[in-house]
């Protein structure tokens, strides 16, 4: 996927089609231009000065875009490079689908704003957004679901991938022992390291089995053209599938592989589990397992880079023991230390000598609200708040940002193959609903938790 313009990271919202790419606003107050030059903003829509009640509530803002007449029309942010201009002589758009706008932040030129966009803050719930410029077509989905402490999850979760019994099996509609996970929210895709069937499936949601795209068709071993197992996998803003082994190496399909394609090695750790790429830069992190560290590895480079720990094991702010993986956003770095049962946190500009925060656990292993006990994957959303599979709890956690403890939000803490637990579970994502996606290990299954209750 090519992103078009400047974009910033905001996991709550999906884009992409055909190279374009849409960027709705999460601000709680002004829209601020992508041109960063023209130093423009926008205000959000009053609703309750809008006679014809054309901006409904709704926990994403919606902006008030002005007509050339001083018109109003409420809608989301949009990027400006997906939009058609208007006409310079009679502000008109070639689309009667689409007004003219004179204040949308792009740049001096007006632009064409979508009315499917202005429906979007009317209905004031999710929606589609679908428009035709000259040259691309444009879809996106917007959510008025921003997740709060109030936030609530179905405890009983469904079956999306693998066997609801628990049962391992070979059958492309089962799993045996999953660990790497990487979910697409603009085509709604699972894509799921199936570690002990040595391939990488690609599983839409809905379907009842998946397709092999890597594979291990050469023997088990750690050579170029062969997986030992697939303990990570992740995706590059184009199209690039990479994949981890348990003998550290880290492999390059290209887009659409499938299971005769042969990935290139990328780079070699002591050992690897989860890995993550920025979507913003493409640069990946990795375990080094053996290291006891975390590294990066810029895009198109083959080197790694030690960023945190690397100072032997242990429980020191700059150590860790038995990691995980680890997860960015909003330029800090989270660290799954496993064996240490805690999230840690750094700056991305840190090296192995700076000694990092712990933001999760950190308390010794147990089931107390104040401890983990061998976590194994964390995400983070908008507010800071921490969503983490708790391992040997068989549950997930979520810890709020600052907060000394967290709150069970699925798992009963019992291991077990009903829908309301969980068996070491292993990754966790959101889709585009803010349903909860959870790789169930040991019942070889990912489950799905749906989202009940967004606020109060």
């Amino acid at each position: 996927m090519n992103s078009l313009g400047q974009t910033t990271q905001l996991p709550n919202y999906s884009c992409s089609e055909n190279n374009a790419s849409i960027q709705f606003i999460l601000s709680s107050s002004s829209h601020s231009a992508w041109n960063s030059t023209s130093n423009c903003s926008l205000q959000q829509c009053n609703i309750s000065s809008n006679g014809n009640n054309s901006c409904l509530s709704s926990s994403t803002p919606c902006f008030d875009y002005r007509t050339i007449n001083n018109i109003s029309y409420c809608a989301p942010g949009i990027l400006c490079s997906i939009l058609e201009r208007c006409d310079n002589n009679t502000q008109t758009c070639s689309s009667n689908n689409s007004i003219c706008i004179v204040n949308s932040c792009c740049s001096p030129q007006a632009v064409c704003l979508p009315f499917s966009a202005t429906q979007m803050c009317k209905s004031g719930t999710n929606a589609l957004l679908t428009f035709e410029t000259p040259s691309k077509l444009v879809r996106a989905v917007h959510f008025s679901c921003v997740l709060s402490a109030q936030s609530q999850w179905n405890q009983t979760g469904e079956t999306v991938a693998g066997n609801p019994s628990g049962a391992n099996g070979t059958s492309l509609n089962e799993l045996y022992d999953p660990v790497g996970f990487y979910y697409d929210q603009a085509s709604s895709t699972m894509y799921i390291g199936d570690n002990l069937n040595y391939r990488i499936l690609k599983w839409p949601l809905g379907n009842s089995l998946g397709t092999v795209i890597a594979a291990n068709g050469y023997g088990i071993g750690c050579v170029s053209n062969q997986l030992d197992g697939v303990l990570g996998v992740a995706f590059d803003s184009y199209g690039y599938l990479y994949t981890s082994a348990w003998c550290g190496k880290i492999s390059k399909f290209p887009p659409n592989s499938n299971s005769t394609t042969t990935g290139v090695l990328v780079t070699q750790t002591t050992g690897s589990e989860h890995i993550f790429i920025d979507p913003l830069t493409d640069d990946l992190y990795a375990v080094s397992y053996l290291d006891c560290s975390i590294v990066k590895i810029a895009r198109n480079n083959t080197y790694s880079v030690v960023i945190a720990g690397g100072n032997g094991c242990g429980n020191g702010l700059n150590q860790f023991d038995t990691l995980d993986g680890a997860y960015v956003y909003e330029n800090s770095l989270y660290v799954v230390d496993s064996g240490n049962h805690r999230i840690m946190k750094y700056l991305l500009n840190n090296n192995s000598a700076t000694n990092g925060t712990v933001v999760a656990g950190g308390n010794g292993a147990g089931n107390a609200s104040n401890q983990l006990n061998s976590p194994r994957d964390v995400i983070v959303d908008a507010s800071g708040t921490l969503y983490i599979a708790d391992g040997v709890n068989h549950r997930i956690q979520r810890w709020f940002a600052s907060a000394m403890y967290g709150d069970t939000i699925v798992g009963t803490g019992i291991p077990g193959t009903a829908a309301n637990q969980l068996n070491i579970p292993e990754g966790l994502r959101f889709d585009e609903q803010k349903n909860l996606l959870v790789v169930d290990r040991l019942n070889n299954r990912i489950q799905m938790f749906k989202l009940s209750v967004c606020s109060q």
